[in-house]
């Protein structure tokens, strides 16, 4: 599929991976929770 593309099989593109420490990890995916949650609601709320 990368071939198909044109992309690098050795690159990520704009995905940031996770912290490798456990209460990193999870601080950090609440951090993205919370954000995305934020945005969602202001798309709602813009819709209305």
């Amino acid at each position: 599929m990368a071939r198909r593309h044109n992309i690098s099989p050795n690159k990520r593109g704009s995905v940031n991976p996770l912290p490798k420490s456990e209460a990193k990890r999870i601080q950090e995916i609440e951090n993205r929770l919370e954000a995305i949650s934020k945005e969602n609601n202001t798309i709602h709320l813009r819709n209305y």
